[in-house]
């Protein structure tokens, strides 16, 4: 399976009305960043470690990330946070949809 090992670099924004929601929608462009169209799609997250929670204590999340027709498994770093932007390493790879986390195919998120 193909995977990606890459630097996710997100900034998340919250809007205090619909006034400024609509202004932030408009935006093509932040700063150095340009922006995609807002769209809207269903996921479901699950946030999986081990029972002693040994991800997590080596700064590390699992996220299965699943929408219509596609899952995709993410180990992620801790990483930075400055000025509203999170920088972090973060490996992804695609999975079939409703795996049991025991049949997880052998891939670099899992190796990690």
């Amino acid at each position: 399976m193909k995977h990606t090992d890459s630097i996710e670099i997100e900034a998340k924004f919250s809007a205090p009305d619909a006034a400024s929601l609509s202004r932030l929608l408009d935006l093509e462009q932040l700063d150095e960043y340009r922006l995609s169209d807002a769209k809207e799609i269903q996921i479901t997250d699950r946030y999986f470690d081990t029972p002693e929670e040994t991800l997590r204590a080596q700064g590390y999340v699992c996220r299965v990330r699943e929408s219509p027709g596609a899952a995709q498994l993410a180990l992620k770093s801790r990483g930075d946070f400055e000025d509203g932007v999170h920088r972090r390493v973060e490996i992804e790879s695609p999975i079939p949809r409703g795996l049991d986390p025991a049949k997880w195919p052998d891939c670099a998120a899992r190796k990690a």
